[in-house]
């Protein structure tokens, strides 16, 4: 369809994620998987060749502090996921020699995301280093144990893992 492949992929993600929250459920955690196609776009930009305009840089800038910000705010395992994407994408920017002003909006990014991290999670951080063993953020090896993912629950789900069969009759 001659699209850009950045524009190709985003529209991808959205359509998938679009899918998917409306089929299981729209909660807040899932809904911020809207915001990894402007993401996507923000690294794409970073990364680009070709010459920079100044003036296309202010916008890219807000793009990249808001989203930072909320994803900062949000779910840690989908910032984490959009901080490793971010920061894999300014390597190859780096290593590419790309231009500061097309590094800035990425960068802005990652400050905006770990800063409002920080800030968001500092109360948990404190208790937990005010509380010692008794803090809200302690886990244990069985519990570990119990509920992470293995690798066989890749191919063969939990049976306590709720996954979509035929529409019930009746």
């Amino acid at each position: 369809m001659r699209w850009r492949h950045e524009w190709a992929i985003a529209d991808a993600v959205l359509f998938v994620f679009s899918n998917y929250n409306i089929r299981w459920g729209v909660t807040l955690s899932f809904n911020q998987t809207f915001t990894l196609p402007p993401l996507i776009l923000l690294c794409s930009h970073a990364v680009k060749l070709g010459p920079v305009l100044a003036a296309s840089g202010r916008g890219w800038l807000w793009l990249g502090g808001l989203l930072g910000a909320w994803l900062g705010l949000g779910n840690p395992y989908l910032g984490f996921f959009a901080g490793l994407l971010a920061s894999s994408t300014l390597v190859l920017a780096l290593v590419r020699r790309t231009p500061w002003l097309r590094l800035q909006p990425l960068v802005c990014f990652l400050f905006a995301l770990i800063g409002v991290f920080l800030l968001a999670n500092l109360k948990y951080a404190l208790n937990y280093f005010e509380a010692g063993d008794d803090g809200p953020l302690i886990r244990n090896y069985a519990g570990s144990l119990i509920y992470a993912l293995k690798p066989i629950d890749w191919l063969i789900p939990p049976r306590s893992t709720a996954s979509p069969g035929p529409p019930a009759s009746g």
